[in-house]
C-alpha cells in the first residue's frame, strides 16, 4: 500500500500540469498605454517660470480664455488686424515677448487707419494662427537661453500645430479630427476639419500626411450686461435730427468693419525612424478686416537628430 502511495506521489506532479494546460483558456490581448509624464506635467522637470496648456482640439474655450489662464499672462485680439499679441508680465510685442509657432519666431506687424470717428488708429504686434490648428503652447516668463530666448525680455510663447500622430493612433494607419462651434450673443459658425495618414516601415521608420481646413465667422456685434449690443449707443437718440445724432452717438465703432471670415488651410509631410524626424509644413492664413485683405503663407522644414548612444 505504502510502495502504491510513493508511485501515485512520482505520477501526480507530472499528470496535473497537462490537466490544467487542456483546461487553459486563451483570452484576447489587451493592450494598456500610459505616459511616464504626460505633457503637460513636463514643465516641473524645468528650472523655469513655465506654463503649458493642451487639448486645443477639443476645447470649446477661445486662444484668449486659454492663454489668460497662465499666471502672468495675457492676451489681445486685435479686432483691426486679426493678429494674436500675447502678453507677459506685461510687455508684448518684437523684442519683448518672442512669439513662436512650431519653433520659429513669427510676429506680424500691422497698422490701421484712424476711423474718423471715437476710434484712432492702432499698431500692434502679433501672430497670424488658427487656434483651431494648435495642440498645446508653451510660456515661458523670464528671459532665457535658446531659440525661445531670441528677440525676448520679458519670456516667449510658443505654438504648436497638430502633427500626424495627433490624430492617428499608434495602431492604426488613418485618423480624422472634426470640430463644430456654435454658440449665441455673436458666435457664429466655427468649422475646421483635419485628416491624416501614417505608413509604418521596418527599423520603426514612419512616414504620414496631413491636411487639415479651417473656417471661422468672428463677429463683435455682441450684447453686453445691460442688454443692448455693444455697437449700440448708451443714450437714446430718438428724436434728435441726424446732425444731433451723429454728435451724441456713443456707439465705440463700426461692427461690420471689423466683421472676419477666416479661412486657413495646414498640410505637412512627415518622416521619422529611431534617430531622427522630419517635418515639411505648409500653413495658410486669410482674412479681411477693417478694409483689409491679409494673406499669410508659411513654408516651413525642421528637422531633429537624436545621435545614438555608442558608449
Amino acid at each position: 500500500m505504502n510502495k502504491s502511495k510513493k508511485i501515485l506521489g512520482y505520477i501526480l506532479p507530472l499528470i496535473l500540469p497537462l490537466y490544467s494546460y487542456a483546461e487553459s483558456t486563451e483570452l484576447d490581448v489587451i493592450s494598456v498605454e500610459t505616459e511616464a509624464f504626460k505633457e503637460k506635467d513636463k514643465v516641473f522637470l524645468k528650472q523655469s517660470a513655465s506654463s503649458t496648456r493642451t487639448q486645443f482640439q477639443t476645447a470649446t474655450q477661445s486662444l484668449d480664455s486659454v492663454l489668460r489662464s497662465v499666471p502672468g499672462s495675457f492676451t489681445q485680439i486685435d479686432k483691426s488686424s486679426g493678429t494674436v499679441s500675447v502678453n507677459v508680465r506685461g510687455g508684448t510685442g518684437f523684442g519683448r515677448v518672442n512669439t513662436m509657432i512650431d519653433g520659429v519666431s513669427q510676429t506680424f506687424y500691422a497698422s490701421s487707419t484712424d476711423s474718423g470717428s471715437r476710434n484712432s488708429s492702432t499698431s500692434q504686434f502679433g501672430s497670424l494662427i488658427d487656434p483651431g490648428f494648435l495642440s498645446r503652447v508653451e510660456i515661458d516668463r523670464g528671459s532665457f537661453e535658446g531659440s525661445h530666448g531670441a528677440n525676448t525680455l520679458l519670456g516667449s510663447a510658443h505654438f504648436k500645430t497638430i502633427g500626424v500622430k495627433d490624430l492617428v493612433a499608434e495602431s492604426r494607419q488613418l485618423g480624422f479630427m472634426g470640430k463644430y462651434l456654435w454658440g449665441s450673443n455673436a458666435t457664429e459658425p466655427q468649422v475646421l476639419g483635419a485628416v491624416a495618414f501614417k505608413q509604418n516601415f521596418e527599423n520603426e521608420r514612419w512616414l504620414g500626411l496631413l491636411y487639415g481646413f479651417s473656417e471661422r465667422h468672428l463677429s463683435q456685434d455682441y450684447r453686453i450686461g445691460g442688454g443692448r449690443k455693444v455697437t449700440e449707443s448708451s443714450i437714446d437718440l430718438t428724436g434728435l435730427d441726424e446732425n444731433d445724432r451723429e454728435q451724441t452717438d456713443t456707439s465705440p465703432f463700426d461692427a461690420t468693419h471689423v466683421r472676419q471670415r477666416p479661412i486657413s488651410h495646414l498640410a505637412k509631410l512627415e518622416y521619422g525612424d529611431r534617430y531622427q524626424q522630419g517635418t515639411l509644413s505648409y500653413r495658410q492664413y486669410q482674412t479681411r478686416v477693417g478694409g483689409r485683405s491679409i494673406r499669410n503663407n508659411n513654408y516651413q522644414f525642421n528637422y531633429h537628430l537624436a545621435l545614438p548612444d555608442i558608449s
